[in-house]
C-alpha cells in the first residue's frame, strides 16, 4: 500500500497532532501562570497577616487590647 500523503486519513492525523501539540503548548503555558498566581498569593498572605500583627501592635499601644476588629473578651 503506498502512500501518497493525500490520504484524508493522513490530513486528520497531521490535524489531530496539531492540536495535541498546541494545547500541550497551552497547558504547560496555563500550569506556569498558575504556579507564578500561587506564589503571588502566598506572598499576599504573609504581606496581610503581617499587616494584621502590626496593627494589632498599634492598637495595643493606644491602649486597645487586640487592635482594631479584634475581640477584647480574654
Amino acid at each position: 500500500m503506498a502512500q501518497t500523503g493525500d490520504d484524508p486519513l493522513d490530513a486528520r492525523l497531521a490535524e489531530l497532532e496539531s492540536r495535541l501539540a498546541f494545547q500541550d503548548d497551552l497547558v504547560g503555558e496555563l500550569n506556569r501562570e498558575v504556579s507564578e498566581q500561587a506564589l503571588a498569593i502566598a506572598a499576599l498572605r504573609r504581606e496581610l497577616e503581617w499587616l494584621r500583627e502590626s496593627l494589632a501592635r498599634v492598637g495595643g499601644a493606644l491602649g486597645q487590647p487586640g487592635g482594631p476588629g479584634r475581640s477584647t473578651e480574654p
